[in-house]
């Protein structure tokens, strides 16, 4: 065995130790090989070293919260109002948002395309532009040539406009001289129509669809300066430019010829902080702030008019929160949003609330700083919120005043007395299943475990077949504990779904009902001897199939030995 020790960053000592054959085998060159091959099983016996010590610390954690179950699970109550069912409201961190204040383009009607196709041999090229009046519905329109001429010569074109019925709506006529791309005004559609040089065909034909059921859209991928079929559909009036404008600060250049999305590209590409989009569902753009919090989004000094003909500017930054809808004031929230303007009263004392300003958290840093003598908080996990008394055996009292807040959290308005009670709360019951399903979570990932090595699979798959081992065993020893509480456990899970089937209700049901007991012990086994038990069995399991994994990893070659 060769050993290389020393000392990295103060933290404390190294060590690299390499096998006598490794070493060999890395010094022959003529084994590069089978050097690589014990690379590619060393990297796949690292990956199932992970896993499984991913998976023993799931299952030391579930021991720690089951172990906590047993030992604490008779309290004093403290006459704390708890909410009687989930708050509708979610904690969950939100970044700040701003988006278009309306569609991109607000033209309610349509037509395609804007450079028409002749079906005969006219050389100029129509371009079609304008916004459709809406007066002929849906309908597709036919245009046809009267004469052969030259576009900007010495004599009139016209051009017919037909329905679909075959009715003829308009001449459109181009005043001999009138020079090309000179757009002609159809008052009967709303449309501009131009010629660029070339000639006309007598008889020739091209069609546009017009539709009042469709409404315009942008292209985000066709360039500002496009013409024809490359047009973007901007609305009119607000064309984009070579120009720039600032996000946050960060300078965003615009050129003619870029679309939408480069723009956004740009942006997202900048250190801006920011993420944009063009959403074709919507017709919005949208931003949103690459860090979650209160965060500001600042759009300025646009000189390209893209701001403008995006709808983004004057338009109004949401800001996000670390705890969500906790900070949203009550009317933007759903579950809270019938909360009117009043006060609630609390052991006598008085609390404002105003439901356009306050949200959740500030209602409940106004109970916790009022002489009411309770402390207000709120569970993210089980989203109830509690009003507890700041003495033992104390009592709250809550009155709802009118403003319906009560209503909101599931909070019924009236006194609540301490008592002394040996059951478990539910959220220490749902505690336990998270910690459950964490286990699970673990044991599946490692039966996922993708190998190269021919060794680390058989290695894997010794570690697969000792974890299920241990399971099987204490399924069978509990198995009618088990099935009562609602829950299983599935060891063909890679092919028929979850590894872990939990009826929450059942299972929370049994674990602080009068066989609570028997399924803790069915689990984590007796405080004495931690070893039997589901959790006992699998650690046990986990534990001795480390033990072999370093010993099959020893024999490849290197691995790394540090504390700091």
């Amino acid at each position: 065995m060769t050993t290389i020790a020393g000392i990295y960053a103060n933290t404390g000592p190294i060590t690299f130790a390499m096998s006598e054959s490794a070493r060999a085998r890395l010094g022959n060159s003529s084994s590069a090989s089978t050097a690589a091959t014990d690379r590619s099983h060393f990297a796949d016996m690292s990956t199932i070293h992970r896993r499984v010590s991913e998976l023993g610390r799931a299952i030391d954690d579930a021991q720690a919260v089951f172990d906590s179950l047993r030992t604490g699970s008779r309290t004093t109550g403290t006459g704390a109002a708890i909410s009687a069912a989930d708050v509708e409201i979610d904690p969950s961190p939100s970044a700040s948002t701003l988006e278009s204040t309306e569609e991109v383009n607000t033209v309610s009607t349509s037509y395609s395309p804007h450079g028409p196709s002749w079906t005969g041999g006219s050389s100029t090229e129509v371009t079609v532009t304008g916004t459709y009046n809406g007066d002929y519905g849906d309908d597709t329109l036919r245009m046809k040539v009267t004469r052969s001429r030259t576009v900007g010569g010495s004599r009139n074109i016209r051009i017919q406009m037909f329905d679909s019925s075959g009715t003829r709506l308009q001449n459109l006529n181009w005043p001999a001289g009138t020079p090309a791309d000179t757009p002609i005004y159809s008052n009967k559609t709303g449309l501009y129509f131009s010629l660029s040089a070339g000639s006309t065909s007598r008889n020739d034909e091209f069609y546009i669809d017009i539709s009042t059921s469709v409404d315009s859209e942008i292209d985000p991928d066709k360039p500002f300066d496009g013409v024809r079929n490359d047009m973007p559909d901007l609305e009119p009036g607000l064309p984009v430019t070579a120009g720039s404008f600032t996000v946050n600060g960060e300078t965003i250049t615009v050129n003619a010829d870029d679309s939408v999305n480069d723009v956004l590209d740009a942006i997202n590409a900048s250190d801006a902080g920011v993420t944009a989009v063009y959403d074709p569902s919507t017709e919005l753009v949208s931003f949103e702030h690459d860090t979650t919090g209160p965060n500001d989004i600042v759009l300025a000094g646009d000189t390209s008019g893209f701001l403008d003909s995006m709808k983004l500017s004057g338009a109004t930054v949401i800001l996000g929160s670390e705890s969500g809808e906790m900070d949203v004031a009550m009317a933007g929230v759903d579950a809270l949003s019938g909360t009117v303007a009043g006060s609630i009263t609390i052991n006598e004392v008085d609390i404002a609330i105003d439901p356009s300003t306050d949200s959740l958290n500030d209602v409940m840093d106004a109970i916790n700083a009022s002489e009411a003598g309770v402390t207000a908080s709120f569970d993210e996990d089980s989203l109830r919120l509690t009003i507890a008394p700041e003495s033992s055996g104390g009592s709250v009292t809550i009155q709802d005043g009118g403003t319906n807040f009560t209503t909101g959290v599931e909070i019924d308005p009236g006194t609540y007395e301490g008592r002394r009670t040996n059951r478990l709360s539910k959220i220490m019951a749902r505690k336990a299943q998270r910690a459950l399903a964490n286990v699970a979570e673990a044991f599946e990932k490692l039966q996922a475990t993708q190998v190269d090595s021919s060794r680390a699979q058989t290695a894997l798959d010794n570690v697969i077949s000792g974890v299920e081992g241990a399971i099987t065993t204490a399924l069978g020893d509990s198995s009618e504990i088990f099935e009562d509480a609602g829950f299983d456990i599935d060891l063909d899970a890679d092919a028929t779904g979850d590894l872990m089937d939990l009826t929450t209700s059942l299972f929370e049901r049994s674990l602080r009902g009068s066989d609570g007991a028997d399924l803790k012990y069915a689990l984590v086994g007796s405080l004495q001897d931690n070893e039997d038990g589901l959790f006992g069995l699998m650690s046990a399991a986990v534990e001795d199939l480390e033990t072999t994994l370093r010993r099959t990893t020893g024999d490849v070659g290197v691995y790394v030995s540090t504390y700091a």
